[in-house]
Parts: C-alpha cells; structure tokens; sequence
C-alpha cells in the first residue's frame, strides 16, 4: 500500500493508485479536488492547492508540453484562469481555478527555455511573435495578448535593458520567424520596434507607447502612483488655513533652517542664523553652509514664492532655476540641470534620467485637475521627490515647490520640524513603495495646521514656541521617549507673547529676550558705552561719566545675571583671570568673578527660578550698541547633561553660577569650550597657557552653546 504521507501536497493519480486513494478518499485522509486529483491538505480551499502547485500539475497532465503564447509573457494564468500550451492534447483541462488550455503548434525549438517537470517555455522571441498574431476570446480571454499590452511590454524592455534589449529581441525573432512560419508576425513586430526607438511610423495605442514615440517616454509605475495620490486627494475634503499676516522674517528663516535638517545638513539654530543674517560662512563647512543660505534665498523671497506653473514648460524652468539658487555652493551637484545618473535612497530607485521630463509631464497634467491648494501643494512635492529629477538637492526644491503653492494661494505653509523628519519620510516611502496614499496626506495636513498655529513674527518668539512643541528635538531620541511634535497650546502662545513684549532687537533682527520682571522701571543705561582704543591698555582707561541704571530686581531665585552700566578699570580684573592670561580683555569680556567685586559699577539682577527655561536658549551677547553686554554670565544649575564626559575646557560652578578656569574649586563640572562668544574680536583669543583657548580638542567657534546654557564672552 503507498505511503501518501510521502506524496506532495496535491498529486494526479493513476491506475496503480486507483483502489488506494478510493480507500483513502473513504477513510476521510484524502480530498478529490478534481478529475484524477488529490489532496492531503483537507482545509485550504481547492483553488489555493491547485495555484500554488500549478506548474508541477500542468507537467503531470501535459508532460513536456511547451508554455505559449499569452502565458508564456505573463507567467501566470490569464484573467479567467486559462494557462495557454502547445501540447498533443485536444481537450481542455479544467481544475479549480485553473483552465489548462492546449492547442497544436511547432515544437519546441532549441532557443525555448526548459522549466519545471520538463516544460519548456517559450523563449521572449517566441513569445512575442506569437502574440502578434490576431486572435479573439471565444471562451474566456483571448489566447494572445492585445497590442496595447505587447506596446507596454516593449516599452518597459527599453526603459530597463535600453535599445540594445530590443534590438536583440528583434534579431532573435527574424532568426525563428520562418521556422515557426510567422513571417507577417515578425514584419508588424519589427515596424512596432522601430516606432518606438523612433526610426518607423505606424499608429499606436498605449499612452506610454505614444509617449516615447514623441520624444517623451515616462515611467508608468510613478505615474500610476500619482493617479493614486490624486484620486486620495480628490476624494478629500477641501482645507484652507490662510497664512498669518503677521508673519515675519522668522518663517522663511525656519523653513529653510529645517528643509536642510531634514537632508543632514546640521546646524544649531544660531549658527545658521549667522549664515542668514551675517552672511558668516564657517570654514569648516561652506557647502553646507550655502546650501542653507541658499534655500533661505529663495523661500525669502515672496515674489519667487509667488510663481506657480501654468504650463509644463514654466513646471521645468522654475524647478531649474529654484535649485540652481539652492545648491548654488555645490557646483559639482550640477545646479540647475536634470541628472545624468540614476539616483536612489536606500530601496527606494527613482526615474532614471531619461524618463525625468516625460514623467513630469505626465504628472503636470494630473496637478492641472487639482483645485485646492493644499492638494495641488501636496501632489506637487511628491512629483518631486518621487521623480527626483537633480543630483542632488531634489527634497528641498520640492518642498519649495509645495510652500510656493501655498503661498500664492495665500495659505500658510508647511514646515516640517526635525523631530517630525521620521512621520513625513516614513509616509513618503509608504506611498513610493507600497502605494499607501494617506500617510502623506494626514503628515502633510497635521504640518501644515501646526506650522498655522505658530507666529512667526519675531525670531525670538516663534523659536521659543518652536521648543516647547519639541521641534528641535532629534526625531530618534525624540520616538524613543515618546516625545511626539505637539500643537502650541494656549499657555505656550501666552509664554510666547510676554517673551515678544519684553525683547531688544539686534541689528540683524534676533532678539535677545530679557524675562519679564515685575515693576521693572524703564531703563536708563547709557546710549553708548565706549570700548578700549588700541593705544590704551587695561591700566589707563578713561572712565566716564555716566548715570547708574535703576536696578530691577527679583529675590527669590538663584540665576544671575551681571552686567555693566559703565566702563571701569579692568586691569584689577584681568590679573583675577586664568593663569597665563595676557590681560587683553579688550572687547570688554572679563571673568565673571570680576562681577563679584562691589567696586564696579556692575548691575546684579537676579530673575526667579521660574525663567530658567527661557534663559537656555537665548543669545544674550546679541545687543544694540546702547545695550551692549561688558560682562554677562548666565548658567543654570541644573544644565542638562553636566554629569556628562565633556573636553576639559571650562568650568562651571553649578551654586555660585560663575565661569572660572579649570581647578578652581571642587564642586565644578565640564563644559565644552565653543560655548565662548568673544564679538569684540570675531574669533576666540590663543593666549599661552589658556586652557580654554590653547586646547587642540576644544576646537573653539565663534558661536554660543545654547544648548549647554553657556552665554556671554570670555577674553582670554
């Protein structure tokens, strides 16, 4: 008795197994699916069994027949189920789900591959002849495939294997033509080849094929992409956020600040307003310093940011020339111009060069049937990014492209925060490669709504609310603490607008936040406080006249902030410096010990615990000319990370909340040594024996350490 244990899943009986499976079948242990078929598997529905065993089955019943036609393209049952052969077999085969379908024909020739269970398969030649001769459905489908279907085929060889693909595909079918008696077969093949390598003229009738005949071919698998985006979009519900009037300098400032951090362009907030208001380019990394400065450029300017395309013509001149301003410090990147290179992003490949400006074509004429802006702005950022016709810099000029949109209509942008990054290329991906369309959509709005609900007015005011919200936030660090991107609630916009009230104004329009303090009264400092000419030195300054400033004070915290309302000798100080200093504080930055001595004319002001927060992260340095800073000092206790390993460059008494040089005193802890900003000279002091400034690992910049709550100057 056989074993059916050890058979396959499904299998063909024959006489020798005839009374065995009758047994078998009787007993419950095998399932008949159809004519001389068996199964073991007694759960799965027949039509499963059979497709996933299908090639093994079709050689039991039709051994070494040749799959043709129609299948042999698709390599895989037809519509209907029909799977075409060339067997000696006159009869149809049914089974569940399965039709085999045999007809007579030339057998195999040496050029058709062998498969499984000794099938053979058509070679491409074969195939492709075959399926140009006529035929019509009877039963079912038609054997061979319609001319719209072998025009996409072609069509999708060229953009794959290039010309060289099909021009072997031709010669190989004119090699067998005669042998398989398919002359008239092979002529229409050769004047279809032709049409589409552009050499023959005959009508055609798929849209990529019509494509590529004009001088235009595209990507067929982007563009069914985007008629699913825009079907998500049509189907939706019109939005309309209208953009603040309000809103200043800060918006641009931040759109461009973070479209670079999306791409790993990295800067702290300060340093890249630097490079926007100062033009402070950093020797270290200019390209990506002019990457920023670039894309703040063009999204500052409301008149670019204006200009929507109305023909497809205006869609590649402002894609063009919108990144020749972005990477306008990357001539390497080719500004300006269309790849010449595939490019890609982990699995993700996009549209080879080729195909970029029929795509975008194809895709122009999808955006022309949206109404709403938001959707047009949406539609339009993935064209992009999914065609990703440049080198490089392809995310920002698309989301340019979407803010521009916008901005024409009136509506507020889209801004996407760092800690957002991760939401917004996850539902990219989701739509580039699984097809998903409402990922994008739903990140897109959510942006949108939060980037609506934030004043940009003032710098000062729309970072704070910018922190609160968790903008900043690294988005890996961010998803591990669960720390999501929130709306501004109401107390945050209240925060917000008391910081806006109470702010002084530099030159290039980042303001310096001074906390408000109860029944402060107004300020009397002088208009101008004289610096040190070069002939004098620390010993003989001149003091003048001035009138003391009212002292606004607080009693109950501990953050202190000093500084000067007149100039005063600063050689005393200068001897109380690091050991080694050469004593040229000459840009007025002294040690913040020299502020304990009650013989200056130093202001103390002390805020509550309450503004410690708000203290972090503000540029206190930067101040008009009649405010400016002598001696200004402010660290927290409770600095973030302090217990941290850090370079042995200063010291930072955590209770007194003083800056003194390494050794001082037991209870202090290490602080990076670019948290030093020295404006009188625009780069730090090298004295001899500071380690501060002589240490090779510190790498001092001329920038603050916000992050650290390191502000003020240091002059040795």
């Amino acid at each position: 008795m056989p074993d059916f244990s050890a058979m396959p899943e499904v299998f063909v009986s024959n006489a020798d197994l005839a009374a065995a499976v009758s047994r078998e079948v009787k007993g419950g242990t095998l399932r008949r699916l159809g004519s001389r078929l068996y199964t073991r598997n007694l759960k799965d529905p027949p039509e499963r069994i059979v497709l996933r065993n299908l090639w093994p089955l079709v050689a039991a019943y039709l051994p070494g027949a040749l799959i043709a036609d129609r299948t042999a393209l698709e390599n895989r049952p037809a519509p209907d189920g029909s799977v075409f052969l060339v067997a000696d077999h006159k009869r149809d085969i049914v089974l569940p789900g399965v039709t085999l379908r045999p007809r007579k024909g030339a057998p195999p020739l040496a050029s058709d591959r062998p498969f499984i269970g000794g099938l053979r398969l058509a070679s491409p030649a074969r195939a492709f002849l075959e399926n140009m001769r006529w035929s019509r459905a009877r039963q079912g489908v038609a054997r061979t495939l319609p001319r719209r279907d072998i025009e996409e085929r072609l069509d999708d060889m060229l953009r794959h294997g290039g010309e060289a693909s099909v021009q072997r595909l031709r010669d190989e079918a004119r090699g067998i033509a005669a042998e398989l008696d398919l002359a008239s077969e092979f002529q229409r093949l050769d004047t279809l080849i032709g049409t589409l390598l552009g050499t023959r003229r005959t009508p055609l009738e798929s849209i990529v094929a019509l494509s590529r005949a004009a001088g235009l071919p595209y990507d067929p698998q982007r563009f069914n992409l985007l008629l699913r985006l825009h079907a998500e979009l049509a189907g939706s519900a019109p939005v309309t956020r209208l953009a603040r009037p309000t809103d200043g300098p800060a918006l641009p400032f931040f759109e461009a600040y973070f479209s670079n951090f999306i791409e790993g362009t990295e800067f702290a907030v300060d340093e890249a307003a630097d490079i926007v208001f100062k033009g402070h380019i950093p020797r270290a990394r200019p390209a990506d310093a002019y990457d920023v400065l670039g894309t703040w450029k063009v999204v500052s300017d409301p008149v670019e940011m204006s200009r929507t395309p109305r023909t497809v013509e205006e869609l590649m001149a402002l894609l063009k020339s919108r990144h020749a301003r972005i990477m306008e410090g990357r001539p390497g990147k080719s500004p300006g111009r269309f790849k010449t290179d595939a490019n890609r992003a982990g699995s993700t490949v996009f549209v080879t060069p080729e195909l970029v400006e029929g795509t975008l074509v194809m895709g122009f004429e999808i955006y022309r049937s949206l109404a709403a802006p938001l959707h047009r702005a949406i539609f339009m950022m993935f064209l992009v990014a999914e065609v990703h016709p440049f080198a490089d810099g392809n995310g920002r000029a698309a989301r340019i492209m979407m803010n521009a949109e916008l901005v024409a209509a009136g509506e507020s942008r889209i801004i996407v925060p760092t800690v957002y990054r991760n939401n917004y290329l996850m539902a990219l991906k989701a739509l580039s490669q699984n097809g998903v369309t409402g990922a994008l959509v739903r990140a897109l709005d959510f942006a949108q709504r939060y980037t609506a609900a934030i004043d940009f007015a003032a710098l000062d005011q729309s970072r704070f609310i910018l922190d609160r919200t968790h903008a900043f936030a690294d988005p890996n660090e961010a998803d591990a603490a669960g720390i999501r991107l929130i709306l501004p609630t109401p107390e945050i916009l209240a925060d917000a607008a008391q910081q806006r009230g109470t702010h002084w104004q530099n030159r290039n329009g980042f303001a310096a936040v001074s906390p408000k303090l109860q029944e402060t009264p107004p300020c009397t400092a002088p208009r101008r406080i004289r610096r040190m000419r070069s002939h004098e030195t620390p010993g003989n300054v001149v003091k003048s006249k001035t009138r003391p400033a009212p002292i606004p004070t607080s009693t109950n915290g501990k953050v202190n902030l000093y500084w000067m309302a007149s100039p005063i000798d600063r050689s005393k100080y200068a001897r109380r410096a690091s050991p080694g200093s050469c004593g040229r504080c000459t840009s007025s930055r002294i040690h913040a010990r020299a502020a304990t001595d009650p013989a200056s004319s130093l202001r103390l002001l002390q805020y509550p615990k309450a503004v410690r927060q708000q203290l972090r992260s503000i540029p206190f340095s930067h101040l008009p000319d009649e405010m400016r800073l002598q001696v200004l000092v402010s660290v927290h206790d409770d600095v973030p990370g302090a217990n941290d390993a850090r370079p042995r460059d200063l010291r930072v008494r955590a209770l007194e909340l003083l800056i003194q040089s390494p050794g001082r005193f037991a209870n202090d802890r290490d602080m990076p040594a670019y948290g030093i900003h020295d404006e009188g000279i625009r780069r730090p002091f090298r004295t001899a024996g500071c380690r501060v400034l002589t240490d090779p690992a510190a790498r001092v910049a001329n920038v603050h350490h916000e992050e650290q709550g390191v502000f003020g100057g240091h002059g040795c």
